[in-house]
């Protein structure tokens, strides 16, 4: 009888060990800031972690300081060879990860930077029935409009009208935009048009909506005239 409470005191202990060693995935929901988790890997030591690959959980998700606690806590328990280089491995792999992110949003953001933005010249008249809007690839009126553009994209809705387009030149790119919230009356979508002309020239041909009348104005009644903006 004493053996057996013996063994069921022994087994009961095992137990509670094991149970009081959590995966780190199950601690990583616990905290949201990686300071708490640092603090908390401090305080546990390395026994709470039943798993060398949380080493490339805490880098995936950037949680740098908690990595560093981590490290300080299971290397004086001297790991086996074996464990310390595939700890080695998971921090090289999950670094290298966390390093391509880096470079992609890098990349990502010095492209976004690699261009001009420009307030394309734009002129409007109208007839009774319709509004039309001539966009100039160019930084002035007077200038010639840039032959070699892409990426355009224009859109019309039955109150504004907008154009983004790509310049390639000489120098560095230069994106043209132009974009007018249209209040003073509505467009007819169905009924309008929108194309290239030469050279380095966008026409809009805008049918109004509600019969032949006379708009105000191009933009919203009241609204600070867009730069480079005049009557045709």
């Amino acid at each position: 009888m004493v053996t057996n409470t013996c063994l069921l005191a022994i087994c009961v202990w095992i137990g509670l060990a094991q149970s009081a060693v959590l995966h780190c995935s199950q601690i990583t929901k616990k905290f949201t800031h990686d300071q708490q988790l640092a603090a908390y890997v401090a305080k546990n030591k390395v026994d709470t972690f039943s798993d060398p690959s949380c080493f490339s959980i805490l880098i995936d998700m950037n949680y740098h300081n908690s990595t560093m606690q981590l490290l300080n806590n299971y290397l004086p328990t001297d790991p086996a060879q074996a464990e310390l280089d595939t700890i080695k491995e998971n921090i090289r792999s999950a670094s290298t990860i966390v390093i391509d992110r880096i470079v992609a949003l890098a990349d990502r953001l010095l492209k976004e930077k690699e261009f001009l933005n420009v307030y394309a010249p734009t002129q409007w008249a109208q007839s009774l029935s319709h509004v039309f809007v001539e966009v100039r690839f160019a930084h002035r009126f007077d200038a010639p409009g840039c032959a070699k553009i892409f990426h355009k994209h224009a859109d019309i809705t039955n109150s504004s009208i907008s154009l983004t387009a790509m310049c390639q030149s000489m120098g560095p790119k230069i994106r043209y935009q132009f974009d007018v919230p249209v209040t003073w009356g509505y467009i007819d979508v169905e009924g309008s048009t929108h194309e290239v002309e030469p050279v380095g020239k966008y026409k809009f041909t805008l049918k109004k909506m509600g019969g032949q009348h006379r708009w105000r104005s191009l933009q919203v009644d009241g609204q600070e005239k867009p730069q480079n903006l005049r009557l045709w």
